[in-house]
């Protein structure tokens, strides 16, 4: 694997760049997957779906502990319909609460409560578990690759000599 992975750019003069970039994809998209699979997994075994899940951890994890339906939709990139339908099985459920708004009378939040900060936790301590289990069986050099491209992914180019220091890739 070379020091530095870039996305290369087309035409490419040297397809061994291009090989090893997809390697390296190829790293960062199974480790994404399966980290993806394992948690998706344990809301299921916690009665969660994973995109109700990802809408407790997205209201628990905003700024203000709270968001309207139309900025829940953005961070999980679905339609503002589909967040409001998770929403209301999520209300139901006791895990999200609706939360008129003090300065703007028609604007309304929602915010989790504390059972819905009790099943994060608990998915969240059964994950941990998982997770380290398949992080023993990465190699070195494909957690390098995983981290390199999800750092081009996010405008956060790395290479080795900027992972170096990072003791658990190693």
């Amino acid at each position: 694997m070379p020091d530095d992975i870039v996305m290369p750019s087309l035409p490419l003069s040297a397809p061994q760049d291009l090989k090893s970039y997809f390697q390296s994809v190829a790293e960062a998209r199974y480790a994404i997957r399966k980290s993806f699979r394992i948690i998706d997994e344990e809301a299921r075994a916690h009665g969660l779906e994973p995109l109700q899940h990802q809408a407790l951890i997205q209201v628990f994890g905003a700024r203000d502990s709270q968001m309207t339906i139309s900025q829940l939709a953005e961070r999980l990139d679905v339609t503002p319909a589909l967040a409001s339908r998770l929403v209301r099985g999520l209300v139901a459920d006791g895990h999200l609460t609706r939360v008129a708004s003090r300065k703007d009378r028609r604007l309304t939040y929602v915010e989790i409560t504390e059972p819905g900060i009790r099943v994060l936790v608990d998915i969240l301590t059964q994950v941990e578990l998982k997770i380290e289990l398949f992080q023993r069986r990465l190699r070195p050099d494909e957690k390098l690759s995983a981290l390199m491209i999800l750092g081009i992914y996010v405008g956060v180019p790395l290479g080795r000599k900027q992972l170096r220091d990072l003791s658990d890739v190693s």
